[in-house]
């Protein structure tokens, strides 16, 4: 949504851009135009960044096996916490 409106923003500023008669546009408007496209910038690098902590925290929170596997026996409960190097299941 946000590189959307990003890059809507810049094609309406990109059409004022391309009006011959430069009278036909307010000073303002051109302005205002301008802010718009950088504020969606700003927003897409926003939620890009916002991305990369859920990517990061969704890694923190993933139990890998270093083999694959077929897990036969869950050793932890939902809500304990487990320990490094701990078993947790058993194949």
């Amino acid at each position: 949504l946000a590189q959307a409106e990003h890059r809507s923003a810049q094609a309406l500023l990109g059409l004022l851009n391309s009006i011959s008669d430069k009278r036909a546009i307010s000073e303002e408007e051109k302005i205002r135009r301008r802010f718009a496209v950088e504020t969606a910038a700003a927003t897409v690098a926003l939620r890009e960044r916002e991305l990369g902590v859920a990517q990061t925290n969704l890694d923190l929170h993933t139990i890998r096996a270093p083999f694959d596997g077929t897990v036969l026996q869950i050793r932890t409960r939902l809500g304990e916490f487990a320990q490094a190097q701990a078993i947790i299941s058993q194949e």
